[in-house]
Order: structure tokens, then sequence, then C-alpha cells
């Protein structure tokens, strides 16, 4: 997930800081605690009384000794569970899924863990949190209906096939339990872009924008038809990652535009998820996405998605 809408940066990071990972910041469980063998089974979330970000040569540390571990005791769910946040915590996905796998199989019945094992088996499918990250995140749920990360990315799960209902009212028990003021603006925004979305399919509004494009004529003597234009649209709030973007040439202007999903850079980071949005145009003569002293832009004010019709003016040079 998460993203956060889904994966949202600001809302994973901030969740991270409070113990609650979607899946992109992740941290380590450094505390290694042995209990007692007569002791009781206690969740393997709770193998660390303290978090913090460590470095990739002290995960590479901590993985060769947790293989050891876990190769001369195979059920110490602990040293499983260290094993696998610390792949996550290196992106490497992929390998801490077969761990999670054994980790599930040690502690079916610790809704973290399930919460957990479903956020990696998603990073490491591509964000994907349908199949059977969803079907862990339900299982999690079914033990804890308050768990906080299998809630999120259960919110999250939602969003991403347009069920906003349901993702608000998730999210909505998420920020019942948090009192982390950063976190619930986070949790806020991702509550109003829901239901921004839950508005347009009321409505029957459409997930794209449509406009046209011009160029000022003071700066006409300034751009060669084989210049690139790119027209993109970008949240109003948080990322200025475009979730839309066309490549065209200055030649073509004034230019007839349509911004949809097919357009996504990501797809977890796509227009239909988005409540606001400013559209955006620039002239590039080296045709490089990233904007460069001399390149000509113009941008809309903030515009919800539907909104068609649309004019922006290329009007400014890049500073």
């Amino acid at each position: 997930m998460s993203k956060r809408i889904p994966f949202r940066r600001r809302l994973v990071e901030a969740l991270a800081a409070a113990g609650l990972v979607l899946g992109i910041s992740l941290w380590f469980w450094q505390t290694q605690l042995r209990a007692p063998a007569t002791a009781p089974p206690v969740p393997v979330s709770s193998a660390a009384s303290a978090a913090h970000p460590l470095k990739d040569e002290q995960l590479e540390r901590s993985i060769a000794e947790m293989r050891d571990r876990v190769n001369a005791n195979p059920i110490d769910a602990t040293a499983w569970a260290m094993l696998a946040h610390s792949y996550d915590m290196l992106g490497r996905y992929s390998d801490a899924s077969p761990i999670y796998a054994r980790l599930v199989e040690l502690r079916p019945s610790d809704p973290q863990v399930l919460a957990d094992a479903a956020d990696s088996l998603a990073q490491a499918s591509g964000r994907k949190l349908q199949g059977e990250p969803l079907k862990l995140i339900q299982r999690a749920l079914k033990l804890d209906p308050q768990n906080l990360k299998a809630l999120s990315l259960a919110g999250t799960e939602a969003f991403d096939r347009k069920d906003p209902a349901s993702a608000i009212a998730y999210w909505e028990r998420v920020r019942a339990q948090v009192t982390d003021k950063a976190l619930i603006e986070e949790i806020d925004l991702n509550l109003s872009a829901a239901r921004a979305m839950q508005k347009r399919v009321a409505s029957g509004a459409s997930d794209f924008i449509t406009g046209n494009i011009v160029l000022a004529d003071k700066l006409k003597a300034r751009v060669s038809a084989g210049d690139t234009l790119f027209v993109f649209a970008r949240p109003a709030e948080g990322s200025r990652m475009p979730v839309a973007l066309m490549r065209r040439r200055a030649g073509e202007l004034p230019l007839e535009f349509k911004l949809d999903d097919s357009m996504a850079m990501v797809p977890q980071a796509r227009l239909s998820l988005q409540s606001r949005v400013v559209v955006g145009a620039r002239i590039s003569k080296r045709g490089d996405a990233t904007p460069s002293a001399g390149d000509l832009q113009g941008f809309s004010a903030p515009v919800t998605v539907g909104t068609q019709g649309l004019k922006v003016e290329i009007s400014e040079a890049v500073q």
C-alpha cells in the first residue's frame, strides 16, 4: 500500500513513525526478546518495545544472524519476523514473501503478522492489494477489527477498486484511534479524496479532464515546432508528482487534450484517485521531463477531476 491515497508516502511515513507501517517506510524490530520456554506465546508484533531505522549494513548483519537462528530453531517466530522485516526495509520484498509465509504458519492467529504479510506481499506484486494480500487483511480484521495497519490497507484496497464508501468506513475507524496531529491530517486528506470520489460516482462525473493548451503571444517567438510539449496533472495538495502525463510537440499548439488514468506514471498514483488537481503545460527544448531554466510553462487553478473545457495558457518562463 499505501499508500497513501494508495500508498501515499506522507501517510505511510506517519504510520511508520507510530509503528503502524503501510509498506513503503518499514521499521525494524531491533530488540530480540527471548521469552522463557514456559511463557505463553505473545504476538510477534510485540517483539520490540521500540523501533528505529537501521543502516543497510546493520540489516544485512541481522539477516545473517536471523538466518542462523531460524536454521537452529525453525519455530522461532520472533527470528522469522525480524528476518522478514529486515528484507522489507531493504526493499527485498520477493525475498520477504516466503519468510512471511513461514511466519503466518507459525502465528496464524496473530493479526499483526497477517497485516504485515499482506503489506509486504502487495509490495512484491507491484503494490497490488487484491488477491492473497486482501485475504490476509480480511483474516487480520476478523481476528482484530481495530488493527490499524489492516484497516489502513483495507481502505487503500477499497479506494483502489473505486469503492469510496468502504474506503471511508475503514479510514474513519483508523482516524478514531489515532491522536498524532500529523497522522490525523494525512488521514483527513485521504478521507477528503475518498469523499470526492464518492460524489463523482454518485453524480456520474467522469474520471478524466479535458481542455485546451494555448501559448501566449509574447512567447511564440521563443518556441520551435519541434520543441517538446508536456501536459500533466498533479495533486493540488501534497506530492508534486504527475498523476497523468502526455507528451506532444509544441508545433501542435493550440492543443486540445484529455488526461486520464491511461497516462499515469505509476498505477498507484493515477488521476481518478485524486480529488483536486492542477493541470500544467511546459515546453522544453531539451525534451526533458524535469523542468529547467528557460522552459516555458503555465498552470491552471486547482480543479476537480471530471472538469471539461479547461483552458491553460503557457505564459511564463521557468527561472
